[in-house]
């Protein structure tokens, strides 16, 4: 699971490790900052955030109350989420934030849309990419392992498939990136939709 946390969308507490919390307003001056549940977020824009690693399981239990996941590791991303659980995740987190007052009005945690996706992904070279390509991996590696793209995300391809906002209006839902048992050329497309 990624996010973004964009106007309907969130931010929290500073990198620089300190315990105080700071005004909204110098942190949305800030490249990036920890929120309240541990995770680091990327500026994008004034109005646009994004986390810098896959939720990892830490973050997701924190929130969610609850680790899913098959590859236990707590800098690992959280895996074997359905696209509701992790719609209720950002939910989760999004009034977890509010209630921290570190959410600007207005603000909200989200999945991406497919073509938010694909633009973080746009600079992701797949050698940064944790999958099976160039050997056989036995599950998902910590967040953060391999090289970021040029705003600083990693994992946007490879070790979870990653949920994407729409369609909504469907009966299907649509992940991207591929994974850490990806291996086959046209499962690593950043076009491929699964």
């Amino acid at each position: 699971v990624s996010l973004i946390a964009q106007e309907t969308a969130g931010v929290a507490s500073a990198t620089d490790g300190s315990t105080n919390k700071v005004a909204l307003e110098d942190l949305l001056k800030l490249p990036g900052f920890t929120n309240h549940a541990g995770m680091v977020l990327v500026k994008l824009s004034d109005s646009q955030w994004i986390g810098a690693y896959e939720v990892r399981q830490a973050e997701y239990q924190e929130v969610a109350g609850s680790n899913p996941s098959a590859f236990p590791g707590a800098s690992h991303p959280v895996e074997s989420v359905s696209w509701t659980e992790a719609m209720a995740f950002c939910a989760r987190l999004t009034e977890a934030e509010k209630t921290e007052k570190m959410l600007p009005e207005g603000f909200a945690y989200t999945l991406p849309t497919q073509a938010q996706w694909e633009g973080f992904a746009a600079s992701a070279e797949l050698k940064d990419a944790v999958t099976s390509a160039n050997g056989t991996r036995s599950g998902t590696a910590s967040v953060g392992s391999l090289g970021a793209t040029g705003p600083g995300v990693y994992d946007i391809r490879g070790n979870v498939w990653e949920w994407c906002l729409d369609p909504q209006d469907k009966p299907f839902r649509v992940a991207r990136g591929a994974a850490w048992n990806s291996w086959i050329d046209i499962n690593l497309r950043r076009e491929l939709r699964w």
